[in-house]
């Protein structure tokens, strides 16, 4: 007899009667079917209705636990859609998490443009292979100011020994 620990069980009382809840998290690939396969949109729905149907007295957290989880596989806005129409709760959880992801959205197409920005002056200033060597460090890079900086100083660079002085004296 082969053993598996659960990643999280719960009890709760279902039509009068209590049983157990199971959440299996699945980390690493699946093999029977494929994880993709199983995760369907219609999956999440099933499993956004047998979440509503159980009666708990925390139910639009419960239900926001599921969505932070399902945001693993599958796009918040979806997530949010589906527990909105099968459910008719709004978790609060849903609400944060969605405004929050779309931030972190922003931010990054707002970081990516700017190092898009970079490379492009880097490349019309110097060479487009010189450009490139800059391109894993400047990709570390989060502060958005310190990009903005950078993008200035690829504008003014006149040689890749320019730019990287300035990159070096960012760094401080």
């Amino acid at each position: 007899v082969e053993m598996h620990q659960a990643d999280s069980v719960i009890k709760v009382e279902r039509n009068g009667e209590e049983i157990l809840v199971h959440f299996e998290f699945q980390t690493t690939d699946s093999y029977d079917p494929e994880m993709a396969l199983r995760m369907s949109e219609q999956w999440l729905r099933c499993c956004v209705q047998t979440a509503d149907s159980i009666d708990v007295p925390n139910k639009t957290e419960y239900l926001g636990i599921l969505a932070v989880l399902g945001n693993l596989i599958y796009e918040s806005e979806l997530i949010s859609n589906i527990i909105q129409e099968e459910t008719m709760h709004q978790p609060n959880i849903i609400e944060y998490w969605t405004e929050k992801a779309t931030a972190e959205a922003h931010q990054q197409g707002v970081r990516e443009r700017a190092l898009e920005d970079i490379l492009e002056a880097l490349e019309l200033r110097l060479q487009p292979d010189t450009a490139n060597t800059f391109k894993p460090t400047l990709e570390a890079i989060d502060d958005l100011q310190r990009l903005k900086q950078l993008h200035r100083a690829a504008i003014l660079a006149e040689s890749a020994e320019d730019f990287k002085q300035a990159l070096e004296a960012n760094e401080n």
